[in-house]
């Protein structure tokens, strides 16, 4: 995390460099930029409430100008040292809270599994987890999708696409959101179904192994057979 006096030219020279980048401003303590890897640059105000350090993203660039976010992190961190500051002020939950959250709540509770499902999301936490909940878009999640064909990986793809919907869904459910941003983005690639079947030999191979298997699997399988 570099330390930079902020201004609008190095707001614009800000890029994507395939890494996570932070700049913390020299003018106002706590107050800083975020670079996504794919470049998307977010504002942030950080500081201390009741012992805890909290972090809020203020707005996105250049939809939110420099100055304005600068305003906006005065004006909490102002109401933090005269005692006003309230947790409800808050804007929203980010992406990753809000996950925390789907994870404790509903996944734990109704997925043996949780934990295989959670990693397919490690990708996407990365990128966009620090993003408010209700700032992501369908255009985000295609580009990700569409990041993971690129690489090369599109069945993680079309599992991170499963994932999402069900976080998602939940999301609407709870109320954090009004509707899916998920709703109406299909795979992106199209998975091949598997139309092998064992021969002869494979088949008395594992005929054979059933008699070591015992009761009740080795005459399951036998019947399967």
């Amino acid at each position: 995390m570099a330390r930079k006096k902020l201004n609008d030219k190095f707001i614009q020279s800000l890029k994507g460099t395939g890494k996570r980048q932070e700049y913390c401003d020299t003018l106002l303590s706590g107050f800083g930029v975020r670079v996504a890897k794919e470049g998307k640059v977010s504002y942030y105000v950080r500081f201390r409430h009741r012992n805890k350090i909290k972090r809020e993203t203020l707005g996105y660039y250049p939809i939110l100008s420099l100055a304005d976010a600068r305003d906006i992190a005065r004006s909490k961190l102002a109401d933090v040292m005269n005692g006003t500051y309230s947790v409800h002020q808050t804007q929203q939950l980010t992406i990753r809270q809000a996950y925390d959250l789907f994870i404790e709540l509903y996944a734990k509770v109704h997925n043996k599994d949780w934990k295989r499902s959670s990693s397919r999301l490690n990708r996407f936490m990365a990128e966009y987890g620090d993003m408010d909940l209700k700032d992501l878009t369908r255009i985000d999640i295609i580009a990700h999708l569409d990041q993971l064909v690129a690489q090369g990986v599109p069945t993680q793809s079309n599992r991170a696409h499963s994932a999402l919907s069900r976080f998602l869904n939940w999301c609407v459910e709870r109320g954090y959101l009004d509707h899916s941003p998920c709703q109406g983005v299909r795979k992106v690639a199209k998975e091949i179904s598997r139309d092998r079947v064992l021969d002869d030999t494979e088949l008395h191979k594992v005929w054979n192994a059933c008699d070591t298997f015992g009761y009740p699997f080795g005459p399951l399988f036998k019947l399967l057979i």
